[in-house]
């Protein structure tokens, strides 16, 4: 009896023992499983200001504002200039043996893909897909699959799953950007969905589903539904090399009115959008917007300008530096942007993109021929101008100086027109007679009547280097080419054989220190001879709600999506 006494005794201690152990700290009752609260839903809505589409085949502007966010490339740019690794575990350079160039010129770059990438279907991502794609960009299947620099690829190949080597047959110093957000379709296709209708019909590649509901891609979100014109549905990808992204899901929903989108902002039905379409819908929204912030992002691409004419322009002083220079010192800029874009855009100093910062240094000693009149007015005099009883001025023989100030039709019509209005104000100040001539609708695209303007001429125009090689010769449109020129923004034929070697020196540099040396001399020629001279950076109006964490400040063109994976919801 005694015995079993104490071997109840025994288990009861154990019994209590466990209990104590398993007990929470501090006494409390230990939970019950299951009963842990789940963590609740991060979500966002995303109203695209534009046509929902990733076809190839239409413009890069809508196509980049949804692409991002599900399909990644190797790298991406941040609208600063700053170029970082997705795909790729580090980005080609010389200085780390993954671009080589020979010495007759030809290039291998060489890409190691981060392992653990899937596609969307959980297939792995592997070099293979990008030696795919590649085939189908430069065999002309999809026109805006390949970016320029594509046509100076020799070859590519697959050293191993993880590993992609591209052979180049000249230097080209964009080649560490391929399969990124510079070129016109950033992201690699998926050879195990697309690999059996591109060789038993490559003419119905672009026909397939896959380009909307279908969609497999290598970006942090996968389309759950696409209702084209209307919404798609999006869910964070597991698989995504940098990582599952912070939201769960994003509704990216087409709203195209601006005072549409501002009102679902405005009512916190909508979180964010790329664009808001101008800046006085800018200014609005700022202004009654308590739970946001407007996003002024200079990484759009492109910026208006102004371009003399250098082929028998008229007056014939144009063609003297002397006479431009005196007229850039009587233009008021500063009033011109903030007239037209609210303030919101500095003036440009250069055709490059502000705030960049591999060209602090060049931008400070740049000619910033910031408005003085009575410099402006004494050049002229100096050149041997004299007013008339009039108040216009006229040469030695008493001719008055007549100017014609064009604008474009294409782009920002009527900022450019308001411009050019404008520009011919402050110079009548200076006695100039000058006259604003707005470009029909109909002769929009007419390179011929573009380009033999007689004064100068305001247009929008592609920043950085992606708009460099307008300013070559060759890419004049002047008669002898039947004014059919490869890019013929160069409206104002300028031609400068320094300028033309430095541009191809540019684009077989490697070095990023030594390109931007270059680049410091053509912008230095460009602006000392004023054959450009900016008016405004094409600002983008983004909004973001004050709950979602991590936008980028800046983003290239359209592109606000390329910091997606990064985004989150707090409160």
């Amino acid at each position: 009896m005694t015995q079993l006494v104490q071997r109840c005794r025994l288990i009861t201690f154990v019994f209590v023992a466990v209990a104590v152990a398993c007990a929470p700290p501090g006494g409390g009752k230990p939970s019950d499983a299951g009963s842990a609260a789940p963590r609740a839903e991060k979500h966002i809505v995303y109203g695209a200001p534009n046509v929902l589409d990733i076809h190839p085949t239409i413009g890069v502007g809508p196509r980049q504002s949804i692409l991002p966010f599900i399909g990644a490339g190797l790298s991406a740019s941040d609208g600063l200039g700053n170029r970082m690794p997705l795909l790729t575990d580090q980005l080609p350079s010389v200085d780390n043996g993954s671009w080589t160039v020979g010495a007759n010129g030809t290039m291998v770059t060489t890409f190691h893909l981060r392992p653990g990438a899937l596609w969307h279907d959980g297939v792995p991502i592997t070099a293979n897909d990008f030696v795919f794609s590649l085939r189908i960009a430069k065999g002309g299947v999809g026109a805006n699959l390949g970016g320029p620099s594509y046509a100076s690829i020799a070859g590519a190949e697959a050293a191993d799953p993880q590993t992609l080597v591209v052979r180049w047959k000249e230097p080209n110093n964009a080649a560490d950007a391929i399969f990124s957000w510079d070129q016109p379709y950033g992201a690699p296709l998926p050879e195990h969905v697309l690999g059996d209708v591109l060789a038993a019909n490559p003419d119905a590649l672009l026909d397939l589903p896959y380009w909307e509901s279908e969609y497999i891609g290598s970006g942090p979100f996968k389309v759950v539904s696409w209702e084209p014109g209307v919404q798609i549905q999006l869910a964070a990808h597991d698989g995504y090399a940098l990582g599952r992204p912070k939201l769960d899901r994003i509704e990216i929903r087409l709203v195209e009115d601006p005072n549409t989108l501002i009102s679902n902002l405005l009512a916190g039905t909508v979180d964010a959008t790329v664009n808001l379409g101008s800046a006085d819908a800018a200014k609005q929204l700022s202004e009654q917007w308590q739970d946001g912030n407007v996003i002024f992002n200079l990484g759009s691409g492109t910026l208006s300008a102004m371009l003399p004419q250098f082929v028998d322009p008229n007056p014939k002083a144009i063609s003297d530096v002397r006479f431009r220079t005196a007229l850039a010192y009587g233009t008021d800029r500063q009033s011109i942007v903030d007239g037209v874009m609210l303030g919101y855009s500095p003036v440009p100093l250069s055709f490059l993109t502000r705030g960049q910062p591999q060209y602090a240094a060049l931008e400070a000693g740049l000619p910033r021929y910031e408005y003085d009149p009575q410099r402006a007015a004494q050049m002229l005099t100096d050149l041997g101008y004299v007013k008339g009883v009039d108040g216009t001025l006229r040469d030695a023989g008493g001719q008055q100086l007549t100017v014609e100030v064009r604008s474009a039709a294409n782009g920002p019509r009527q900022q450019l027109e308001r411009a050019a209005t404008a520009v011919a104000d402050d110079w009548h100040r200076l006695g100039v007679a000058a006259s604003p001539l707005p470009v029909q609708v109909a002769r929009a695209n007419d390179v011929e009547y573009l380009s033999t303007f007689q004064g100068f001429f305001l247009t929008s125009r592609v920043a950085d280097a992606e708009g460099l090689g307008s300013y070559a010769s060759d890419h004049s449109p002047v008669k002898s080419n039947n004014y059919r020129a490869p890019s013929p923004q160069n409206y104002g034929r300028f031609t400068s054989t320094e300028v033309d070697g430095l541009i191809a020196k540019y684009f077989q540099t490697i070095p990023p220190g030594q390109r931007a040396e270059v680049m410091g001399q053509i912008v230095r020629q460009l602006t000392e001879q004023v054959a450009f001279l900016g008016l405004w950076y094409t600002v983008g109006f983004g909004a973001r709600n004050n709950r979602l964490t991590g936008v980028a400040p800046q983003w290239p063109s359209t592109n606000i999506g390329w910091s997606a994976y990064s985004w989150d919801v707090s409160g």
